[in-house]
């Protein structure tokens, strides 16, 4: 891969070398520019067909921990860097903090299926979105009666997911979580 200055002259500096790591000897970007360009493509989609507050999309190697493509709305044009707002210049994967929750249901689902507790067709009531359990209420956005696996995954349900853990024995899900990595440290600052 090469990259080109306006007047179309190769920019020496930014030619892509594949090359194997050596522990210790350089550090490298993990960024596929492949990756990184589909990911640039339905950020913005998702961006301009919806209109949130803001975007994020992280691709990393689940068995490396490597980030494949990391991308962000809204940005900012680098060659118009004083016209870019403060909200437009941050990494919002790198600075934002959010509750891994929606991200960790593939945990719980994943154990669920797995040990047969739950299927494509099991229904499970989201109590029409407030469910007490220990005191607690959880809630999910929006009321959802009965929800097959998949639509508790694609309706994001706080309360389906809840519901198909407690289905389990806390060792197995313990299990599930530990065999996802979380709990462990991920080596990435030893590589």
């Amino acid at each position: 891969m090469i990259e080109h200055d306006r007047k179309g002259r190769e920019i020496v500096v930014y030619r892509g070398q594949e090359q194997l790591p050596e522990q210790g000897s350089d550090i490298r970007l993990s960024i596929d520019m492949g990756l990184q360009a589909m990911v640039e493509h339905e950020v913005d989609q998702t961006y301009k067909s919806y209109h949130p507050a803001g975007v994020t999309a992280v691709l990393a190697d689940p068995q490396t921990g490597d980030i494949l493509a990391m991308a962000c709305r809204p940005n900012f044009d680098p060659n118009k860097f004083n016209e870019a707002k403060p909200d437009q210049m941050r990494n919002r994967a790198i600075t934002d903090m959010y509750e891994p929750g929606s991200t960790f249901k593939i945990v719980v689902a994943n154990a669920a299926f797995n040990e047969g507790i739950v299927n494509e067709n099991t229904r499970i009531f989201c109590e029409n979105g407030r469910f007490s359990y220990g005191g607690k209420i959880l809630k999910d956005h929006h009321g959802y009666g009965d929800l097959s696996l998949a639509e508790i995954l694609m309706k994001s349900s706080n309360i389906g997911a809840a519901k198909m853990s407690l289905r389990m024995s806390d060792a197995t899900y313990y299990d599930y979580v530990r065999r996802f990595g979380f709990g462990q440290r991920t080596g990435i600052l030893s590589r």
